[in-house]
C-alpha cells in the first residue's frame, strides 16, 4: 500500500506543476507605513518603512506578462506629489517612495509619480517590497490623531 499513496502523491504533484496549470494570480497584503508621535516644527523629516507583501502563484497565459507593477494613488490629497494625513480638516504633509533615499515618488503614472514595476520569475513567489515613507520637517500641525488611506493596485 504504501507504494500507491507515493505514486497518488507524486501524481497530484505532477497536475499542479504541469504546464497546462491555470493562468497566473497575485494578491497583496500591505502592513503601514507608521510615523509615530510628531513633535510640532520638528527640524528633521521623520522617516518610517511599511511593506506590501506580492504572492504571484502560477504561469503567464494570455496577455500576462513576467512583471507585475504595483501603483499607489494620491489618498486624500489627490495628488502623489503632495499627499496629506488629515486629522478633522487639519493637515500634515508625506510621502511615499521607492528608494530608501526617498528621491523616487510611488504613484500610479499621474504627477510625474511612477509606480513600481518588478519581475515575476518563478511559479510561485513571495516578495516582501518596501515603502519608505517621509514625514516633512518644520510642520505645525495642532495635535491629533492624523492619517491617510492610499490603494495599492497590482497589475501583471
Amino acid at each position: 500500500m504504501p507504494v500507491l499513496r507515493k505514486t497518488i502523491l507524486l501524481f497530484v504533484l505532477a497536475v499542479l506543476f504541469c504546464e497546462s496549470a491555470q493562468a497566473r494570480f497575485c494578491f497583496i497584503r500591505s502592513f503601514p507605513v507608521a510615523f509615530g508621535n510628531y513633535m510640532p516644527a520638528t527640524p528633521v523629516s521623520v522617516d518610517s518603512t511599511g511593506r506590501i507583501r506580492v504572492i504571484c502563484i502560477g504561469r503567464p497565459r494570455g496577455s500576462q506578462g513576467n512583471f507585475y507593477t504595483l501603483s499607489i494613488d494620491s489618498g486624500f490629497s489627490g495628488d502623489v506629489s503632495s499627499r496629506r494625513m488629515q486629522s478633522g480638516s487639519n493637515r500634515l504633509a508625506y510621502n511615499l517612495y521607492k528608494d530608501p533615499a526617498r528621491t523616487r515618488i510611488w504613484g500610479d503614472g499621474n504627477g510625474g509619480a511612477t509606480p513600481l514595476v518588478q519581475p515575476i520569475n518563478r511559479f510561485f513567489q513571495v516578495r516582501n517590497v518596501p515603502v519608505y515613507g517621509r514625514l516633512f520637517a518644520n510642520q505645525d500641525p495642532v495635535p491629533g490623531r492624523y492619517s491617510d488611506t492610499v490603494f495599492v493596485t497590482i497589475e501583471f
